[in-house]
């Protein structure tokens, strides 16, 4: 993901070396146009990442153990293994 632009830059600079229209069908000006949506991209990507990552154990450590106790007798302990109370 991160490096999508970068691999751009290199085949702008190297476009005759690459042939990526004659080889794809690829225009030349489009993969500045893939340049640039790699620099949009990658970023608001990282971040959604980042958060989503850091979400995901807060939801489980705050509201998964007490919807698995009212469900399933016996699942605190297996969703809730080595933490205490």
């Amino acid at each position: 993901m991160l490096l999508e632009p970068i691999a751009f830059v290199i085949m702008l600079i190297f476009k005759r070396e690459f042939d990526i229209s004659g080889l794809y069908g690829i225009r030349e000006m489009d993969l500045l146009y893939y340049l640039f949506f790699g620099l949009i991209v990658v970023p608001a990507e990282s971040l959604c990442d980042v958060l989503l990552l850091n979400a995901a154990p807060w939801l489980a450590r705050c509201r998964v153990p007490a919807a698995a106790r009212s469900a399933v007798p016996g699942a605190e302990h297996r969703v809730g293994a080595g933490r205490r109370r």
